[in-house]
């Protein structure tokens, strides 16, 4: 789950209209390509409710995509930050993310995101809309309980011309495959039991533009669509750990809930190809998230790691677990093995 809409880019890149087809093959048949091949690799694998592996539980992360594939309702996610332009100046965003996974299977979900921005420069001129918004497919791809392991695989559909360029959102269709992990050392020896209350996840994702090229704005030449990498990484400390809820070296008795999760994530965002430079926005965001049994909160401070990662700001959200706050409803996917 990533409140802040399906990874949140910031304005390093500014993204044009495009008119030019780049690839091969129709947008619909590679995302169903894709989605089927996600699919097939990790069909027997049910998926982790609340993002649970053994004893460990993975809170939804702000800034990146967790490994949890559940039936979830994750925002509003607020944030708000100031971030330079490719013009030499800087804006203030304020932005508001909702997004929404349903279970198809018992591993696979299917969901949508999106996003609302004020975004206002120096002279308070402000632009406010709809930004970047997704059409994805998660499947559980592993999970093993004894080890605190879960890995998911995803699948989105970036629509073009949805939201606003300068909202953050692309004006051409983008497909974009990631992958999501969480890893507890909960399992860990008493040697080392100082170091089982820590876990990491991550999540690595690639945006890759169905158009060849674009105007950065009405009149300008023609530019080359970038090839964007977002790359997520968070530092969790469980405090379930500290009290004797968590027996060392035995299953769990029961799910890791109503404890406060402490963390770090840190965000990336590099353009790798394509003519609007290679300049990475990186930001470390200290936090702290409580998970209940059906929702979660969390708050951020993010802190720029360079130039293009913008300001000191903060951002929070909210995630609803649906199955459990409306079991009647969502405690089935939607299609059940017999």
């Amino acid at each position: 789950m990533d409140v802040q809409v399906h990874f949140e880019h910031t304005a390093v890149i500014e993204m044009p209209n495009a008119k030019e087809g780049a690839l091969g093959i129709t947008m619909p048949k590679q995302l169903l390509a894709l989605c089927a091949l996600l699919i097939a690799q990790g069909a027997t694998s049910p998926a982790s409710a609340h993002g649970i592996a053994g004893n460990r539980l993975f809170p939804g992360t702000l800034t990146f995509d967790d490994p949890a594939v559940a039936d979830e309702l994750s925002g509003p996610g607020l944030s708000a930050q100031r971030h330079p332009t490719p013009f030499g100046d800087e804006v203030r965003d304020r932005t508001v993310g909702m997004s929404l996974s349903r279970l198809l299977t018992e591993s696979t979900a299917i969901g949508m995101d999106t996003a609302w921005t004020d975004h206002r420069n120096l002279a308070g001129e402000a632009t406010r809309g709809i930004g970047a918004t997704h059409l994805f497919v998660k499947h559980q791809l592993y999970i093993n309980d004894a080890s605190e392991t879960l890995l998911a695989g995803s699948v989105a559909l970036g629509l073009g011309g949805v939201g606003k360029a300068d909202l953050h959102a692309h004006t051409y269709n983008t497909i974009e495959p990631g992958v999501s992990f969480g890893q507890g050392f909960g399992n860990l020896p008493d040697s080392l039991a100082l170091f089982r209350p820590f876990a990491i996840a991550g999540n690595l994702v690639a945006d890759f533009p169905l158009a060849s090229k674009s105007r950065p704005e009405a009149g300008a030449a023609l530019v080359v669509n970038p090839i964007i990498v977002h790359a997520g990484l968070a530092i969790e400390f469980s405090t379930r750990y500290l009290t004797a809820r968590f027996k060392p070296g035995a299953p769990a008795t029961e799910e890791p809930l109503n404890q406060w999760i402490p963390l770090v994530e840190f965000q990336v965002d590099r353009p790798v190809s394509g003519g609007y430079g290679r300049d990475s926005a990186a930001t470390a965001n200290p936090g702290i998230a409580y998970v209940a049994k059906t929702w979660q909160a969390s708050i951020e401070w993010i802190v720029p790691l360079t130039p293009q990662g913008g300001s000191h700001g903060v951002r929070a959200g909210l995630v609803f677990f649906l199955d459990d706050a409306w079991p009647s409803l969502f405690g089935k996917p939607v299609f059940r093995s017999k």
